[in-house]
């Protein structure tokens, strides 16, 4: 779906690049990269340039001849074929690529994933003007692997990968991964240098790390989202921007609509419905389409043949099967048919309706003959990897639409353009019923049923993106905790228990109000305890640590009625242990380690089974190892109890298997740790060690399957004592504690992300604190995912603890 595969003499957007950086380091690709930066946000002004074709001077482009409807084909794979439309605007940038930089104009494509730039052998078969020397770069590196790509209209070209510096908006980034192209066929008249593709990895030709990912990867990027602005080049407006690592808030209006990737390769994601709108009249399409947002293309909608032909035939069009600089698009009549006659066409996505008006649809080309016009709706019959039918979304739509590109959600947003109302002027002859003559008007705005509704979607600010999540206050705790455990129920609220100051308090957050209550009270007094969330509702705690005891008591809260009862004591008192719910046919609570002894400060390796039947507690197999302060998790897949991190053995992870009642441990071990790091299963299937500081400031990785550890990353802060939450995107929330080198407790923030691999910095919380708990809230309370952070303590060595809470907003 790129735009390279025909050659174009539309409007060219040449990139001004404006921002100065900074350095660090990274590796991509296999090899060391370098890259420049500032605050992670890149502005390209685009510029809008005439191209030629066979010689004439025009803004539009030139026609390779495919099948019928003109559109040619990009071989993606073995066994499948996508389609590349080729008319409309190039949107090109600025880049460099070697030491010294070597300047190429290359395209902004989301429908592709390789940087290639035309060689000094491919000469003028690749069209363009500049040509990569290798020669001319001291950091060149040859990579001994062909690249080539096969157009369905018989064009194409084959070169060869390479490593070289690449400069983009002042990002230096050093071993970057592209093609070098040495010879072509076709594309003589094409008048890019190159493609610089922007899709996922899973398309990239080498399987190399695309460019706007080694960005993000060399920090570049504070995040992997980019945003396009394509001015209303109708108004003589040469301007369209993109921005890297955020998107700009003056060029949209309301909020944005997104939808999740659904097959990562091009940007691909499920629609509702295509439809057209005559009046009062609907007429739906086609419903549950599978939609690509392709820059690459330059018309407004593709969708498959037959449902094209449906809404041509509607439009009155005509297939135009004669040469030209428009071939094989359909033609409407224009002259004699007034414009209230066009529908309003609507592609809705995630509930909301985007409609492109007539004007935005409808293409005039006006020569010396007269003026002709063209439908931007065209055919492609095509498969998605999973063999389903696709529509692509091009130019033409996009210019009404600013569009965000977020790699770190997976998804795709799209707000009301800044551009939305601008369109093409229309001669006085054009749109006149054969017998009132009925100039159409030279604007057009979406009316109140087709304008896209903010308060339909689930939005984000722009600020969102730049500073990366948004901290608010919220109600306060009566009573300061810390060492407390904080449970989210199914109805949305959150549970507090205990905790040092708290002692057998309760205190219940209400996330519709965003205000505390007190709860009924324990029967005992705990901190470092346990609460175990129950099938049925109840909340099960256990153990703790209180007036220099470790606590052999348990006791059950009920939400319904706000009571606790008592159940029986446990066979050994224990604090810092863990405990977990086996499901049926076991239906038992199962208690591992944890501090205990007469002066409570003995590891324990001892377990036990509280059975709800019998009201007793019964000894089972030991740990391998003590271990305290550490994370337990149950995998229903498995049939095991994964204990991992934490104290005295917090190298090695103990796995039970329920069927057996034994433990098992890791076949291999990590570095020593500074305190208790604790694990979070991740969407993948492994569990992240995080929390508190390895010596290295790295956090590790742990299969269960294999029972092996993997190094992860350095977290971008060395901390202890910090609460590590999981979010619905599947990365890992990582916040506050004590900074490891000063024992000063911090207020930072940071987020790992388990595709990337990385941790990456997100805002500051509004308070310093250790030793808290943090809890996702229930999304239905929130239009985005929300953390609520909860109590802890100022310093090292004490002091009151906090009833400050906070909310992390991870959309803003």
């Amino acid at each position: 779906m790129n735009k390279f595969l025909l050659v174009s003499v539309l409007p060219v957007l040449l990139a001004i690049l404006t921002v100065k950086l900074c350095a660090s380091m990274a590796t991509v690709g296999g090899a060391s990269a370098y890259a420049s930066n500032n605050n992670g946000i890149k502005r390209i002004t685009m510029h809008k340039v005439n191209r030629t074709c066979n010689g004439n001077t025009t803004q539009y482009k030139c026609h390779g001849k495919g099948k019928h409807t003109g559109i040619t084909k990009r071989s993606v794979s073995a066994t499948e074929t996508l389609l590349d439309q080729g008319w409309g605007a190039y949107w090109m940038g600025l880049i460099t690529v070697g030491t010294p930089g070597q300047t190429f104009y290359t395209d902004f494509d989301t429908g592709s994933s390789d940087l290639w730039v035309p060689g000094e052998l491919c000469g003028t078969a690749c069209g363009g003007t500049h040509t990569y020397k290798p020669s001319l770069s001291s950091t060149y590196k040859a990579w001994n692997k062909t690249f080539q790509i096969v157009y369905g209209d018989g064009s194409h070209t084959t070169g060869v990968f390479a490593n070289d510096t690449v400069n983009i908006a002042g990002i230096s980034i050093t071993g970057q991964a592209f093609a070098i192209i040495n010879s072509a066929s076709g594309m003589t008249s094409r008048t890019n240098d190159g493609i610089l593709g922007m899709g996922y990895q899973k398309l990239a030709q080498g399987g190399e790390v695309p460019v706007i990912w080694s960005m993000y990867l060399t920090g570049a990027l504070s995040l992997p989202i980019f945003g396009f602005w394509f001015g209303p080049v109708s108004t003589g407006s040469d301007t369209g921007e993109l921005i890297l690592g955020g998107y700009d808030t003056t060029k949209y209006t309301g909020s944005f609509t997104y939808a999740p990737v659904s097959v990562k390769g091009y940007w691909e994601f499920a629609a509702d419905s295509v439809s057209l709108t005559i009046g009062s009249t609907t007429t739906t399409i086609a419903t549950s389409i599978n939609a690509i947002l392709d820059t690459g293309t330059s018309l407004a909608i593709l969708g498959p043949t037959a449902y094209v032909n449906t809404i041509n035939t509607i439009l009155g069009a005509t297939f135009d099967s004669a040469t030209g600089q428009i071939t094989g698009l359909h033609k409407v009549n224009c002259q004699t048919k007034p414009l209230s006659a066009f529908p309003n066409i609507a592609v809705t996505i995630s509930g909301v309706p985007f409609v492109l008006t007539p004007l935005m649809y409808l293409e005039i080309i006006t020569n010396s003959a007269g003026s002709t016009c063209y439908s931007l709706i065209s055919s492609i019959d095509a498969n998605d990897a999973n063999g389903k039918p696709i529509w692509i979304l091009g130019d033409f739509f996009m210019r009404r639409f600013y569009s965000v590109f977020d790699m770190q959600n997976d998804r795709i947003g799209l707000a009301l353009s800044t551009s939305y109302s601008t369109v093409q002027t229309v001669p006085s002859t054009l749109f006149q019923s054969t017998t009132t003559v009925t100039p159409s008007s030279t604007t057009t705005k979406p009316s109140t049923t087709t304008t896209v509704s903010s308060t339909t979607m689930k939005t984000s600010t722009a600020s969102s993106i730049f500073n990366i999540g948004r901290w608010s206050t919220t109600g306060s705790l009566s009573i300061g905790r810390t060492q407390h455990t904080s449970t989210l129920f199914s109805d949305g609220r959150v549970i507090v228990v205990g905790g040092r100051e708290g002692a057998n308090t309760v205190e219940i957050y209400n996330p519709t109000t965003r205000t505390w209550s007190r709860g009924a009270s324990m029967n005992n007094a705990r901190s470092t305890h346990t609460a175990t969330l129950l099938p049925d509702g109840r909340l099960f705690v256990t153990g703790g640590w209180y007036y220099n005891t470790a606590s052999q008591t348990a006791e059950i809260y009920n939400p319904v009625s706000n009571s606790w009862s008592a159940v029986s004591n446990m066979t050994f008192g224990r604090y810092g242990h863990q405990a977990v719910y086996l499901p049926a046919p076991v239906n038992k609570i199962l208690v591992m380690g944890g501090y205990g002894g007469s002066t409570g400060s003995v590891g324990l390796q001892s377990c036990e089974l509280y059975d709800f039947v019998s009201n007793q507690w019964t000894t089972t197999t030991s740990m391998i190892n003590a271990r305290v302060y550490f994370t337990a998790t149950y995998l229903p897949s498995m049939n095991v109890v994964v204990a991992i991190g934490g104290g005295f053995s917090g190298s090695v992870v103990e796995i039970f298997t329920v069927s057996t009642l034994q433990w098992t441990q890791s076949s291999n071990t990590i570095a020593p740790y500074a305190l208790t790091p604790k694990g979070t299963l991740l969407p993948n299937g492994q569990f992240l060690l995080a929390g508190d500081a390895y010596s290295n400031g790295g956090t590790y990785l742990f299969n269960p399957a294999t029972k092996l550890f993997t190094f992860a990353a350095n977290t971008t802060q060395l901390r202890n004592e910090a609460s590590v939450t999981l979010l619905p995107s599947g990365s890992v929330l990582l916040t506050g504690g004590f900074d490891t080198t000063t024992s000063q407790p911090i207020r930072s923030a940071e987020v790992y992300d388990y595709q990337l691999n990385m941790w990456r910095s997100v805002a500051d919380m509004n308070t310093t604190r250790s030793r808290h708990t943090a809890v996702t809230l229930n999304n239905s309370f929130s239009t985005s995912p929300t953390v609520l952070v909860i109590g802890g303590q100022h310093d090292w060595l004490g002091g009151h603890d906090l009833i400050d809470c906070e909310l992390f907003s991870v959309n803003g």
